[in-house]
């Protein structure tokens, strides 16, 4: 039945993407706020298409906000474009992908090479937060199995401290439906991103818990706003806490 299911969500799955391709075609006559709204509700039926549903708890969603999370998968990206309207960075290789990369770029990702160009990337940030754009940062700068929280990179921060925007740390975490923590889907270490995507859609139904903490004032210095946020989203996700019992 897992296999069943699993071909299922992915044909409901292509279908959602293929919405996103057409979506991405009319994005210059929709305007900037009817296209975003459109795109948070891609990024739902995405979700839901592959069996990933969420939920959202904690503070209200600060304006002109950076959201420095932690990142356990291709998932994340999913479940928070389907709650804000928020911007996403992005290797500039995902840029180069077919399909995907052009849906990706129009739905206003902002682009950064791994370990080069950081500089201009905090400018970028920087500008599209002056413009109260919320923009979602994974300073870990890769993903784990979502049991743990590695050390929070404090370089583009810097870009939130220009622009005097406030940073708002979110906690992610995932359950299936009696509240046991879920790893299944995890993207880290070395595993191949269709095996990830597999174990997701032909298993039973998980769900995102996204957890908002108070915006954090861009007052301080970049390397203590990135050691606040890692211990306030390190406290909530490595306590061993379970989840509520139902999706």
């Amino acid at each position: 039945m897992g296999a069943l299911v699993g071909v299922w969500r992915l044909l409901l799955a292509a279908l959602a993407v293929a919405f996103g391709v057409l979506a991405c075609g009319f994005s210059g006559v929709l305007g900037r706020a009817r296209f975003a709204k459109l795109a948070m509700r891609w990024h739902h039926l995405t979700a839901r298409a592959l069996g990933v549903h969420s939920r959202c708890r904690g503070a209200a969603l600060a304006d002109g906000v950076l959201l420095l999370s932690n990142h356990i998968s291709w998932s994340d990206i999913l479940v928070l474009g389907a709650r804000w309207p928020v911007t996403f960075l992005g290797n500039s290789e995902i840029a180069r992908w077919p399909v995907l990369g052009w849906v990706i770029s129009r739905a206003g990702t902002l682009f950064i090479e791994r370990g080069k160009g950081a500089d201009k990337a905090v400018r970028e940030i920087g500008a599209a937060l002056g413009q109260r754009s919320t923009i979602v940062l994974f300073p870990e700068g890769t993903t784990t199995d979502g049991r743990s929280v590695i050390r929070f990179q404090p370089r583009l921060i810097q870009a939130a401290i220009d622009a005097g925007a406030p940073v708002q740390p979110v906690a992610l975490r995932y359950f299936d439906h009696a509240g046991a923590r879920v790893v299944r889907h995890s993207f880290a270490g070395n595993i191949a991103l269709m095996h990830s995507v597999w174990k997701t859609v032909s298993g039973p139904a998980i769900i995102a818990e996204i957890t908002l903490f108070e915006p954090l004032p861009p007052e301080a210095g970049r390397q203590e706003l990135a050691n606040r946020a890692e211990s306030l989203v390190r406290e909530l996700v490595e306590s061993g806490e379970s989840g509520e019992s139902s999706i």
